[in-house]
């Protein structure tokens, strides 16, 4: 069994994009959701389906926009102590 497949069948996920935001509740949601999808095709239940995709969706939106938040905040702490550094001069 090649790396990949072994991977695959553990349900041990390597992050194919590095994303800061990202963290372990997100990949359980990630999980949860493959694991409905997998449901979804041996039931045929697509209430549940539906309600876990929103539910990740909704999950991973919040969680980026508190990174954007938190990164602007950042951005704009660094540009007020460079306009004090400079006296209020543009660079």
């Amino acid at each position: 069994m090649s790396e990949p497949q072994l991977m695959r069948v553990l349900g041990l996920y390597k992050l194919k994009q590095y994303k800061l935001w990202f963290d372990e509740k997100c990949l359980g949601f990630l999980d949860q959701r493959k694991q409905a999808t997998i449901g979804y095709r041996i039931q045929s239940n697509a209430d549940n389906l539906n309600n876990v995709r929103r539910d990740t969706s909704r999950y991973f939106r919040n969680k980026k926009e508190e990174y954007r938040k938190a990164k602007s905040d950042d951005v704009r702490a660094w540009a007020g102590s460079i306009r004090l550094r400079t006296g209020g001069r543009r660079l």
